[in-house]
Formats: structure tokens, sequence, C-alpha cells
């Protein structure tokens, strides 16, 4: 198995310096490290991962449909998901009903909130388990990445990518594609972690959106921005509270704790919070869950707080315009 060793995914600069080692292998055996681009600050795993640990990351079993076992998360995860789904219309700006692509639409659980409010859904997705579960919701899902796909110009209103683009290995190809795709009307909503937070500074590798290896770009809500500059998009709207950030700050405080006992396998999910806590003891579990019920709402303070003193919380989402302008030719042939 090979590793790919690369450039600034952002300005193709060659040019990185190292800014984090982790505890992650690659395959062929070296630690993942974060590094920086020395000309547009961008933070980026080098080497990305091989094609055999890509399978294995993305495998079936990275989307499930929901657990009957006591003491799961799965439940609780699928509640909170239909949650965040309600949030995020709200980065949409309050558009009447049209055409909507969800990039990543993972079990299709947005694209059924919006085609329950008269949206026109597509999806794409990698997992071939996760497009069955989306398939099941009704939602018009292709198994095939943005750049490759076949959506004529212009036709969509709205184009989301909620927590993909930090997956990706070509970023800015896949914001050309998106600009090519949109009307020229059309919104391009982005959200990602937030590696300028508190959090992350203050746990390092233990932060839990740091997500190594399935995150190859590491955004501040600057290096996102610059980006979607670059593809052709201006912000309109930034949102950095997010209600249920907390959950991620809890999380990454349990993963510094090391409550659950981290799991040692040789399986890349076995590195995750909840790989963590479907492994562990019932006794341990119950510990868990008790911290956590006197530990979340010390960590929502926690973020409102540091949002209101840092303006940046977990994650970041941007909503974006085109640049008015035709399609360049370079754009129609990505």
């Amino acid at each position: 198995m090979t590793n790919h060793i690369r450039n600034c995914p952002a300005c193709v600069a060659s040019r990185a310096e190292s800014f984090l080692l982790t505890s992650q292998q690659s395959a062929n055996g070296n630690l993942y490290r974060v590094v920086f681009c020395t000309q547009c600050n961008l933070k980026y795993t080098n080497p990305l991962p091989s094609d055999e640990e890509l399978g294995l990351l993305y495998g079936e079993e990275f989307y499930q449909k929901p657990a009957s076992q006591a003491l799961s998360f799965d439940y609780v995860r699928s509640f909170v998901y239909r949650l965040w789904a309600g949030q995020r219309r709200g980065a949409l700006l309050g558009r009447t009903a049209g055409k909507a692509l969800d990039v990543g639409c993972g079990d299709g659980e947005f694209l059924a909130s919006l085609k329950s409010n008269q949206w026109d859904t597509y999806g794409l997705e990698f997992s071939a388990a996760a497009c069955a579960l989306a398939r099941s919701k009704g939602i018009n899902v292709e198994q095939v990445d943005l750049i490759n796909s076949d959506f004529p110009s212009y036709f969509f209103d709205v184009v989301t990518m909620w927590h993909v683009l930090e997956h990706l290995s070509d970023p800015l190809s896949a914001l050309h594609k998106a600009k090519k795709i949109l009307k020229d009307d059309g919104l391009l909503v982005i959200e990602v972690p937030n590696s300028d937070c508190l959090t992350f500074h203050l746990f390092k590798t233990h932060w839990t959106p740091l997500g190594i290896p399935w995150h190859f770009q590491h955004f501040t809500p600057k290096t996102l921005s610059s980006i979607l500059s670059t593809a052709g998009f201006t912000v309109t709207r930034r949102q950095n509270f997010h209600l249920f950030d907390f959950v991620l700050t809890f999380s990454s405080l349990m993963n510094w704790l090391d409550i659950l006992k981290r799991q040692e396998t040789s399986n890349p999910n076995g590195h995750s919070l909840f790989a963590d806590f479907s492994q562990a003891g019932n006794t341990r579990k119950l510990f868990f869950m008790a911290l956590g019920i006197a530990l979340l709402p010390v960590c929502l303070l926690y973020l409102t707080i540091t949002v209101l003193l840092t303006g940046n919380s977990e994650t970041v989402t941007l909503t974006c315009q085109k640049v008015s302008g035709e399609i360049t030719e370079s754009e129609k042939t990505r």
C-alpha cells in the first residue's frame, strides 16, 4: 500500500511545515501529520491515505441502521441528526423550494427534510450502504463524486456540502464543479470543522473533529473563505454558533480524559468515540454517561463563552453566492 504525498490542495504550493504529529499510522507505517502551507496557511493531512485504507475507512460499517442493543449511541445520534437538519435549513436564507443537491448526503436525513418542504432533491454519496439508506427515504441519490457527476450547467438552486470538503483530496476542483452546476443566483453552503477554535488549541490530537485520517483538510474561516474566493464564490453569511457543537466539545474532552479507554485495533474505524463506546464494558459505559450528564451543561456554557470571546465555534458554516460572470473555459472542462 502506498500513501500519497501531496502539495497544498488550495494553492498547489509544495512547501509546507509540520504543525501536528498524530498517533495514527499510515499504510507505510509512518505517522500521519498535519502540516500547514507556508503560502496560504491551509492546514492539511500529509500523506493522504492509500486507496486500500480509504476502502476500510468508508466500508459498509461506516453507515449502519440503528442498533437495537442497550446503551447504544445510534438512537441518540439519529435524533440529533434530525434536529441538525432543521437547523441547517436556516443556512438557505429562506429560499423558496427549488432544486437542491446535497454532496455527501449520507443517509439522506437533510434531503428528506427538504423533500418534506417541497424541494426537488438530489444526492451524491460515496458509500453504497448510505445510498441504500437515502433511497429508502425516497431520495434520488447517485453513488458518484461531485467532480465526476454529469449534472447540466446552471441546474441547481442550492448545493450543500455538510462536513464534506474536508474529506476531499481535490476540494478546489469540487468547488469549481459546484459553481458550474449552480444557477447564477444559486447558493452554495459549506460546513466544516473550524480548526481555529479554542478547543483544538487546547486538546490538539484529542480534538474530535480533527478526524485523522478521514479529514484531509483542516480549515479555518479564513482559509475556507480563501479557497472559496479562488473558486469564484463570495461569502454572504457566516454562522459561528451551532447549538450542537457542545457535543463535539464534550467528545474532545472525553477523548482527552480517555474515559472509555480507547480501543486499539487494526481497523481505522476503531479510533472514534462511537467505536470506543460500543466496545467498552457496561460499567464503563454507565460511568461515561453519568459523567456526560454532569459535563454536557458545562460544555455548552464553555462553548457559548468562547464563541462570544473569540468568534469561533467547533464548526463554521458559510453561505456563498457565485461571483458574477460567465463560467470560464477551465471550469467547463472540470
